[in-house]
């Protein structure tokens, strides 16, 4: 049992107690001043509600080299910790790295600074109007080159930074049962070879992308809840050439499994594909503000057995992709003022206007903005698409009540003078006078 808050720090680095030891927390706040560096394996259990740390300058859990110590000491070869049921309310990011493993239980990961970014906020709404909130920084946790966590059950509402980050070759995040919300950013990300597990979270409110796989980033995201993200519900994609952006660098694609997601109501389109291999198999897509989905920039995708409506611009736009493959089979695209699937004709362009061949290959032999056409199998059902853009007067339809009392009728009578006041008598009129 940690007696006193100013104790805890000292117990996490504590090199006499034994590895493995159960640090227990009553409710309270403990308040970390200096950065923290665990030295073994610890679990850090709040066993009353209303736990409270702030990190301070950040917490990070790494396996230090035997000579960073001043006394003979040989740490573990793989440093191992567990935090439950706390509040970390303040103070920088965790940080995980090689050779440590951290979970997760039933915690809740608060903002890096209430105060600032509550100003910031006051800020914005006062000057634009708008409700943008936070300062840009870090995410809530952060696994890097080869460090490993584990996140279940635990809500993640952060102004500062994003959510959860896998970044660099043999990291991995699993996640699984947590809200992810409110971020400055985006809610996960995975980079440069980082790998993340994402399952059963609600990811929504983020100002950007709720998930963002790349570049050169793995996942794999099932049975998730992505809505109201700024940006794109899931953006997977990898990195063009500095000089020349039509040539994609094919060692950033990302590569992604997206099954039985819901994705719906986001700033941009639901899903959109940007140099990627993914397989998007079962999903509901609906009432995005842009495409249901967007395939572009060499994006090779297995599109299998979704559900994708309502969407604002349509249901799946293949844009500028090269050779790359699109299968589409099995789909049901439905219910857009636009069209079902729409592919760029790009290849009509390239015959009319280009004379000299040589000026327009680009990676591998390709050819300037030409695009392999998809394969849109029979077993895909299109229906109700190409609605066409409506005018307001078309989908709004005005209520007319009684200019003097106020009843809702459509058997109103227009003044006879003026033709602009409407009655339902010749009471509320002669009244109304």
């Amino acid at each position: 049992m940690v007696e006193r808050p100013e104790y805890l720090r000292q117990d996490i680095m504590s090199l006499t107690d034994r590895p493995f030891t159960s640090l227990l927390l009553r409710k309270g706040l403990y308040t970390f001043n200096e950065r923290l560096i665990t030295t073994k394996s610890i679990q850090v259990i709040g066993i009353e509600d209303d736990v409270d740390i702030d990190t301070g300058p950040g917490l990070h859990i790494s396996r230090l080299p035997t000579g960073s110590f001043t006394v003979d000491f040989e740490p573990e070869q793989m440093i191992k910790t567990h935090f439950e049921n706390v509040n970390f309310v303040s103070g920088d990011q965790f940080t995980v790295h090689k050779n440590c493993i951290a979970t997760f239980y039933k915690c809740n990961i608060g903002c890096v600074n209430p105060f600032k970014c509550r100003q910031a906020f006051q800020e914005r709404l006062s000057l634009f109007g708008t409700v943008s909130f936070g300062q840009t920084g870090c995410s809530g946790i952060a696994v890097c080159n080869g460090g490993t966590a584990y996140i279940d059950a635990c809500l993640l509402n952060r102004c500062g930074g994003g959510g959860v980050l896998s970044d660099g070759k043999g990291s991995f995040i699993e996640i699984k049962n947590c809200t992810v919300q409110n971020m400055k950013q985006m809610g996960i990300e995975a980079r440069n070879e980082g790998t993340v597990k994402i399952s059963k979270n609600t990811i929504s409110q983020n100002q950007t992308h709720g998930i963002a796989i790349g570049s050169n980033g793995y996942a794999y995201i099932e049975d998730n809840i992505i809505q109201g993200n700024g940006s794109e519900g899931i953006w997977c994609g990898g990195i063009s050439d500095s000089h020349e952006s039509e040539n994609l660098n094919e060692t950033g694609a990302s590569r992604a499994v997206l099954i039985d997601n819901d994705i719906g109501q986001n700033g941009l389109s639901g899903i959109s594909c940007d140099g990627c291999f993914v397989e998007i198999k079962g999903n509901r897509i609906f009432y995005n503000n842009f495409w249901g989905m967007m395939v572009k920039l060499r994006s090779s995708a297995y599109i299998l057995n979704n559900e994708i409506f309502d969407n604002k611009c349509g249901g799946i736009r293949i844009g500028h992709n090269y050779t790359a493959s699109v299968i589409i089979d099995g789909n049901t695209i439905r219910d857009h003022t636009g069209p079902g699937v729409y592919t760029v004709n790009s290849i009509e362009r390239v015959f009319n206007k280009i004379k000299d061949w040589s000026d327009s290959l680009v990676g591998n032999g390709e050819i300037l903005g030409y695009s392999r056409p998809p394969v849109i199998t029979s077993t895909n059902v299109l229906r109700n698409n190409g609605k066409g853009t409506q005018h307001p007067s078309e989908v709004v339809r005005l209520i007319e009540a009684c200019s003097f009392c106020r009843h809702v009728s459509h058997n109103l009578k227009s003044c006879s003078k003026y033709k602009k006041a409407t009655y339902c008598s010749n009471d509320c009129q002669t009244k109304h006078w």
